[in-house]
C-alpha cells in the first residue's frame, strides 16, 4: 500500500498557473519517491529479513511524514482556467 501511495502521489494532476503546477509536481515526486523507496525497503524486510532495511524503512516514512507537514500549495495554485478560485477535481 505504501508502494501503491506513492505511485499515486507520482501521478497526481496538479491545477493552477505553470509555474505553480510545476512547483507541486516536484514536490509531489519527492514526496511519491520517497515513499516507494520505504515501501520497497519493507518488502526487502519482509521477504529477506535484511536489517538495514527494517531499520530503513520507518526512518523513510518519517521523512514522508515530515515533507506532508511542510508542503504547502504553491502560489497560484488555485489560479488559472478552470480552478474558480478552489482546489478543481479534489
Amino acid at each position: 500500500m505504501i508502494i501503491l501511495t506513492g505511485a499515486l502521489f507520482l501521478f497526481h494532476a496538479q491545477h493552477g498557473t505553470s509555474e505553480a503546477a510545476a512547483r507541486a509536481v516536484r514536490q509531489h515526486r519527492v514526496l511519491g519517491s520517497t515513499l516507494i523507496v520505504a515501501g520497497l525497503l519493507n518488502f526487502i524486510e519482509i521477504f529477506s529479513g535484511a536489517g538495514f532495511a527494517a531499520i530503513l524503512w520507518p526512518i523513510m516514512l518519517l521523512i514522508a511524514a515530515a515533507q506532508l507537514l511542510l508542503y504547502r500549495e504553491p502560489e497560484g495554485a488555485y489560479e488559472g482556467e478552470g480552478s474558480h478560485g478552489r482546489h478543481a477535481g479534489h
